[in-house]
């Protein structure tokens, strides 16, 4: 049985975890606003940018390619007092890439 608000008094991560599947769930406008509602709360809640890549080609940092190559599954860099963390997205290459700064 799930729940479809965190029970009061739950951890902070709880309520942040089920804010995001909230966000996630594929309704009424499909799987794209989803992941743009996804993409939109992971900025917001980081308070940095979260962005989906297809960075197969120039224009993009190394690592961004590498992961979007498979050559990794995912990165991450630190430089300048930010950090970014790459994710491979979907089942098999060129990947997009899930970029959070």
């Amino acid at each position: 049985m799930g729940l479809s608000r965190p029970v009061g008094g739950a951890a902070p991560q709880t309520v942040r975890l089920a804010e995001l599947l909230r966000h996630a769930r594929v309704g009424p406008g499909g799987a794209e606003a989803a992941a743009r509602r996804t993409i939109g709360w992971l900025a917001r809640t980081l308070g940095g940018t979260a962005e989906v890549v297809c960075a197969v080609g120039a224009g993009h940092r190394a690592e961004v390619r590498a992961v979007a190559r498979g050559e990794l599954g995912s990165a991450v860099v630190s430089e300048a007092g930010s950090h970014i963390r790459m994710v491979a997205l979907g089942g098999e290459p060129p990947f997009r890439v899930l970029v959070v700064t």
